[in-house]
C-alpha cells in the first residue's frame, strides 16, 4: 500500500513465483483492491482443484458493510487457462459476537481473539451449489 505497481512481466520473471504471490494494494474509494500477480502454479485456484497459471493475476476487492460485516469479491485473470475472466461469488463474512466464542472454555482476556474470527455467512448455501 506504499503506491509501488504490481511487478512487471520481466521483473516477475527475475522474482520468481512465490506460493501466495506478490500483492499490491490501494484503496478505491470505500474499496481496498488488492491485485496479487506471480502466484505458484502448483497451487490450487480453489478447494474444488481449478488451476490457474504463474501468468494468472488475481484482483480481491474488500468492503465494510458495516462494524462487523465484510464482503470480499475476487476476480481471476488468467489467459493461459480461461478464455475470459473468471469471477467469484462475493463472500460475506461477519465477526462473531464476543459471548458466542470463547477460547478452550475460558471467557473474559481470552476472548479477545474472537475479533480475528470470522466466517463466511453464505458458506453453507456456496457449498450445496458447488461453488465452493
Amino acid at each position: 500500500m506504499d503506491g509501488r505497481e504490481i511487478p512487471s512481466t520481466e521483473d516477475m520473471d527475475n522474482i520468481g513465483p512465490s506460493w501466495y504471490g506478490h500483492s499490491v494494494a490501494e484503496w478505491q474509494g470505500d474499496e481496498l483492491v488488492v491485485n496479487t500477480a506471480g502466484l505458484d502454479d502448483r497451487a490450487w485456484l480453489d478447494t474444488a482443484g481449478h488451476v490457474k497459471s504463474f501468468e494468472a493475476r488475481i484482483e480481491e476487492r474488500f468492503r465494510r458493510i458495516d462494524a462487523d460485516t465484510l464482503e470480499v469479491r475476487m476476480m481471476l485473470y488468467d489467459p493461459t487457462y480461461y478464455t475470459e475472466p473468471w469471477a467469484a461469488r462475493p463472500l460475506v463474512f461477519t465477526r462473531e459476537p464476543r459471548e458466542r466464542l470463547t477460547y478452550f472454555g475460558w471467557y473474559g482476556i481470552f476472548s479477545g481473539i474472537s475479533d480475528l474470527m470470522c466466517a463466511p455467512m453464505n458458506f453453507q448455501e456456496l457449498h450445496r451449489e458447488g461453488a465452493y
